[in-house]
């Protein structure tokens, strides 16, 4: 049976602590972003027929530089590389795409580019500037080397790449996978009017001061108030007591004393699985995170976007979410005007085609997928149902515990210096499953190389290797 990569973190199921996955690789296994797993997750379990093996490349496409050897592995290993892109098309990873780009000239499998993303602003058009033009040009030809056509996830990155020469015989719109991870049969309805008593969700993106202070606003009006955290400066604040922004960006939750942290408002979670089943008792959500949004969502609780750009506001149109533009939002707009005016019926409606036009995309490429007739795979969902995975994670001190400040400060004073990433190696997630690594030459990389201080002691350890040769 086929041997699958896919571009991932972890396997979903996999129990990974949020220490550990802070060390991992500089970016975290979140890789920066724990909306990410939506992705991921998504893309997994769509590729995972029956019989099918399907292995997590735990993001070495970013961090092993693209070793001829690494490629020859991946060539000699596998049948296919299923590639999750989200909004790779930027200004801030022109490097990664140009990675990307060499890693594929050396691939002689198939490679599917799923879900990519332009990012721009609602002022840039369809120009994210040149550097960005080149290397998606390069990216893209490279990949449709390797597959029939790209999948992204709205019209706008779609006329983005007809720009750049791809038309729409090699650019599939398919929306996000992460709202077909449960299927197409969930529908979306309203819970009734809300009230005071209400459970109610926010999440945000640290951009808009305005929208700092419709955040707060709806903290104030509910008491069954929850904020969801995503980011990996979020979980860094979380575990660690990181305050970031808190001179430059003091009304955002971002560092222990504001507010909504201080009083055990906030929650971020390392899985989705645990996200959602969180959410599933929630009456509504609004926020500026697409997968803040998502996550909802897939709990079957009522979500409207609050759209900062282009790049959120192509995936909200694209799939009938209730999407409203920040600057189109009233000064007076408060989270009951915005769910009174939401409406999920075009939503639902548009789900069993949009999923089906999902596998239409596999099916052009060639690659088994679980929406395929005979190929579902209810051993895989049972293994993910019974996973034993984090809980939510809530910030490291609350209101009225003065005394974890002194706990705080001691951690913060033994963690400078630490290699985060040898901790990780030593007690976390250093367990990538490809390439495979013999245990005891995991054991090696695990220590820390420390070069010779004297010309005697050079020599005298390159009098020991050839001796052991």
């Amino acid at each position: 049976m086929a041997r699958i990569l896919v571009r991932a973190g972890k396997r979903p199921g996999t129990y990974v602590n949020a220490e550990a996955s802070l060390g991992y690789s500089g970016r975290g296994v979140i890789s920066l972003n724990a909306g990410n797993y939506f992705y991921w997750d998504s893309v997994f379990r769509w590729v995972s027929v029956p019989g099918a093996t399907v292995v997590p490349d735990s993001l070495l496409s970013q961090t092993f530089h693209w070793s001829k050897r690494y490629a020859e592995m991946i060539n000699s290993e596998f049948d296919a590389y299923v590639f999750t892109l989200t909004n790779s098309f930027r200004k801030d990873f022109v490097d990664g795409l140009d990675a990307w780009t060499d890693l594929l000239r050396k691939l002689k499998l198939p490679v599917v580019g799923v879900g990519g993303g332009v990012q721009l602003g609602w002022k840039d058009g369809l120009e994210p500037g040149p550097r960005v033009d080149e290397a998606t040009k390069r990216f893209v030809s490279e990949l449709l080397n390797h597959s029939a056509t790209i999948s992204v996830r709205g019209h706008t990155t779609a006329a983005y790449l007809k720009r750049l020469g791809f038309g729409d015989h090699v650019v599939h719109v398919t929306g996000c996978p992460s709202l077909y991870l449960y299927g197409p049969d969930y529908q979306i309805r309203a819970k009734g009017e809300l009230t005071k008593e209400s459970k109610v969700a926010m999440n945000v993106a640290v951009r808009d001061y305005g929208f700092a202070d419709f955040l707060n606003q709806t903290y104030a009006d509910y008491p069954n108030f929850i904020y969801i955290a995503q980011t990996g400066d979020d979980l860094a604040t979380f575990v660690w007591g990181k305050d970031r922004l808190v001179d430059i960006k003091p009304e955002f939750p971002v560092h222990l004393d504001h507010p909504i942290l201080r009083d055990g408002k906030a929650r971020m979670f390392l899985d989705t699985r645990t996200w959602v089943d969180f959410l599933r008792d929630y009456d509504y959500m609004a926020g500026t995170r697409i997968h803040g949004t998502v996550a909802a969502i897939l709990a079957g609780v009522p979500s409207t976007l609050v759209s900062m750009d282009q790049r959120t506001h192509e995936l909200g149109e694209f799939h009938r979410i209730p999407t409203f533009r920040r600057p189109d939002l009233a000064d007076d707009e408060t989270l009951a005007s915005l769910y009174a005016k939401s409406d999920w019926t075009a939503f639902n409606a548009a789900l069993p085609e949009l999923y089906q036009n999902f596998c239409d995309f596999f099916d052009e490429n060639g690659i088994e997928h679980i929406g395929q007739p005979g190929k579902a795979n209810p051993e895989y969902d049972e293994q993910i149902r019974a996973a034993k995975l984090p809980g939510p994670i809530t910030p490291i001190m609350t209101h009225g515990q003065l005394d974890q400040k002194a706990v705080l400060a001691r951690l913060n004073w033994l963690r400078e210096g630490i290699d985060e990433t040898l901790l990780c190696e030593k007690r976390g997630y250093f367990a990538p499953e490809f390439p495979a690594v013999p245990k005891a030459a995991r054991a090696k990389q695990t220590q820390r190389y420390r070069p010779p201080r004297t010309l005697f002691e050079k020599l005298r350890s390159r009098l020991k290797r050839l001796l052991r040769r």
